[in-house]
């Protein structure tokens, strides 16, 4: 017969038991909370993508893709668009695969900066309708007058969140520098610099979603990186600005050099001006510019959805499309549904 255990030692082992289910408890909790949020995720397009020399391929084929979508606008502006409703309406009335959110940034006009908790709230809810809706997500440190150097520390703090808890999804690309602005600020002085610390810090947490980095005079010296472009990195692009009746000839001969020399470039962000008196060139112009992008199978996204009204912006408070961005859209056929769900 086995030994006697006596009552002291039956509530020590129980005690133990009871101290050994409250520890993995929580950790319990955590890993069936995680798995459900994961099994909510709805796969993008095209699983995990990857730059292979100067296009943008899913990783699992090398097969060159195109991603297309709408900008949102920026966050501190615009709230109300930014929504999970937003996410639906841009992946079903646009046919998109994409949306990129501008998480504006500046403290003097109530960015992140000056509110990390609010703004980063709004990043999340877009992020995770995108993983619902299974489009692709841009994750835009939308700053301009050159402060992303002087915000870097917001911007590092900013991008280990993101990487440490969305980098695990294909869904995730990252936007990293809207439009570096001034003339002094140079690539290889500072843009680059800045550049390289940005990758680094997010390749911590994020080995292998794309990361986009931004180019001099509003992303237009595309041409100057191309001769020196990053190095050591993985699934880098650059990013590529434009507005029809604007940026014209001059704009696009940049773009075929920066091409021509094996630079992967992302339309972050596009236009089109549309002032009575230019309108018809203006046209002209962006159906120049689609024929070009369409060449060197660039991704293009136009700025921006929201209620502000703005020449370049391609839709209303009211959720209608303006006719003319909107109808040069539906022609090229990339947003085969320009109209409202």
């Amino acid at each position: 017969m086995p030994p006697k255990i006596s009552n002291y030692w039956r509530l020590i082992a129980m005690q133990k038991m009871c101290a050994l289910i409250y520890a993995v408890l929580p950790l319990l909790l955590v890993l069936i909370a995680d798995h459900s949020k994961i099994g909510a995720v709805t796969a993008p397009p095209y699983g995990p993508l990857a730059v292979n020399g100067k296009f943008l391929v899913q990783k699992s084929t090398k097969k060159t893709v195109k991603l297309h979508g709408l900008s949102l606008y920026w966050s501190q502006w615009q709230p109300r668009f930014w929504v999970a409703e937003t996410v639906n309406r841009i992946k079903c009335g646009c046919n998109s695969n994409v949306v990129r959110a501008a998480m504006g940034t500046q403290r003097s006009f109530g960015g992140y900066v000056a509110n990390p908790a609010a703004e980063y709230a709004k990043m999340k809810t877009i992020i995770e309708a995108a993983l619902d809706q299974g489009i692709y997500v841009i994750v835009d440190w939308h700053t301009g007058d050159d402060l992303a150097t002087d915000e870097i520390n917001y911007a590092k703090e900013f991008f280990t969140k993101i990487a440490q808890t969305y980098g695990k999804h294909p869904h995730i690309i990252y936007e990293i520098w809207n439009e570096p602005l001034k003339q002094t600020t140079t690539w290889e002085a500072v843009i680059k610099p800045y550049s390289k610390t940005m990758v680094e810090l997010i390749r911590k947490y994020d080995k292998n979603n794309v990361i986009i980095v931004g180019t001099p005079n509003w992303d237009q010296d595309v041409d100057i990186v191309a001769k020196s472009p990053l190095t050591g990195y993985s699934n880098i692009a650059y990013t590529l600005h434009f507005y029809a009746g604007q940026h014209n000839e001059w704009l696009r001969t940049r773009t075929k050099t920066a091409y021509n020399l094996g630079l992967p470039m992302f339309v972050t962000e596009y236009g089109i001006y549309s002032e009575p008196k230019n309108e018809a060139n203006n046209l002209k112009e962006l159906a120049l510019w689609y024929k070009l992008l369409d060449s060197l199978t660039c991704n293009v996204y136009p700025w921006c959805d929201n209620q502000q009204h703005l020449q370049p912006s391609l839709l209303d408070h009211l959720w209608e499309v303006h006719l003319r961005q909107a109808e040069v859209s539906k022609q090229r056929s990339k947003l085969p549904r320009l109209n409202s769900v």
